[in-house]
């Protein structure tokens, strides 16, 4: 294995047994120091600086579509830019540090990524600066993403005693009680009562509550019981 086939490692959790601590250490030190790829653990706390890329072309993907999507990179998955694609979107890749908030675009997205939400002062700024606008194209954020607009919306954010991972994660939105079977992978979450006025939690984890999804209330919405927010977060 080269340096080319591995651009980031991420450890997720580092076992207490020395015999698994030694053999991980060793394996940490083959993979970020001989190859000099960049390495996290669960203590750092910019996670999203070093492996979602800050500089780079703006990138089209389903170049002539009818609706312009603004895509802001966290660590994004690209089956998450096949999505949009399918449903008719000209998706627009940009940094996760990239000022946005001049640009033109039918909706904007802000992606899933690793680590502290917090440490993404930058984007958490420019979302802010979105949602004090008079700016009515739909902001929608996913996992990462959905920390960082309720962070921006002035709600704080904590770290969970036990993360959500798994694909069997029961969620229940809470207009019209529909239950989903969800796959999750985050380890913050926005404390709902910090939600500024206006903002409401649109799905909870039915194990342990956490806010899984917030919105801005709108009576639009209200009337469709929140099913924009369901087909956007949850396709089938």
């Amino acid at each position: 294995m080269t340096e080319k086939d591995v651009e980031s490692l991420v450890e997720g959790r580092r076992s207490r047994s020395p015999g698994r601590e030694a053999s991980g250490g060793k394996v940490r030190r083959m993979w970020k120091h001989p190859f000099k790829i960049p390495g996290s653990s669960r203590r750092d706390s910019s996670v999203i600086a070093e492996l979602a890329e800050s500089k780079f072309d703006i990138k089209v993907y389903g170049k002539g579509n009818p609706i312009k999507v603004i895509a802001v990179d966290c660590g994004l998955k690209h089956n998450a830019i096949r999505l949009l694609v399918k449903r008719g979107a000209e998706v627009h890749l940009v940094p996760w540090n990239h000022d946005f908030t001049e640009m033109d675009y039918d909706g904007l997205f802000i992606s899933g990524g690793p680590g502290d939400p917090t440490q993404a002062e930058e984007l958490i700024e420019n979302v802010r600066k979105v949602l004090e606008s008079d700016r009515r194209e739909p902001l929608f954020g996913i996992s990462l993403g959905n920390l960082v607009t309720g962070l921006a919306a002035g709600a704080s954010s904590y770290k969970m005693p036990m993360a959500n991972r798994g694909q069997n994660q029961p969620v229940v939105n809470t207009i019209n009680g529909q239950a989903f079977i969800t796959a999750q992978n985050h380890g913050y979450a926005i404390d709902s009562r910090s939600l500024p006025p206006g903002w409401k939690p649109l799905f909870v984890n039915a194990n342990d509550h956490t806010n899984e999804l917030h919105r801005r209330a709108r009576e639009r919405e209200e009337r469709k019981g929140g099913q924009i927010g369901a087909r956007l977060s949850l396709p089938k």
